[in-house]
């Protein structure tokens, strides 16, 4: 997947109603609104459904933050995700939480998790 993304969320009292987000290098349009389903180019999205994380392709993301204590945080989720006993089949980082997100909701990846992500993030 290529990192360049539009995207747009629209909440009402803090709780989103629709997203919208646009890769215009691989020509998609993944909308959403609540209560009605996601999509990819008018095609519903449908996630894995993978719940053994030893099978799990997993997407994640580094924080802009580089401070030192970050930075080891991240590297011990890493570690965390990867060698421990029960650790994922595999880790990706996409360079686009929003598209890593949409991955997830594509079935492409089966998880992302990131620490210190922003609500216009998640919102589209």
């Amino acid at each position: 997947m290529a990192p360049l993304t539009l995207f747009i969320g629209f909440s009402v009292s803090r709780e989103v109603q629709f997203g919208v987000v646009y890769n215009p290098i691989l020509k998609k349009l993944y909308t959403g609104k609540r209560g009605c389903g996601a999509y990819v180019n008018g095609e519903i999205l449908r996630v894995t459904g993978e719940t053994d994380i030893t099978k799990s392709l997993i997407a994640t993301g580094m924080s802009v933050k580089r401070d030192p204590e970050t930075l080891n945080i991240r590297c011990g989720d890493i570690t965390a995700v990867t060698q421990e006993p029960g650790a994922c089949h595999g880790l990706r980082m996409m360079g686009s939480s929003v598209l890593a997100i949409c991955a997830v909701a594509e079935g492409v990846v089966d998880a992302y998790f990131e620490c210190g992500m922003h609500i216009w993030d998640m919102a589209a």
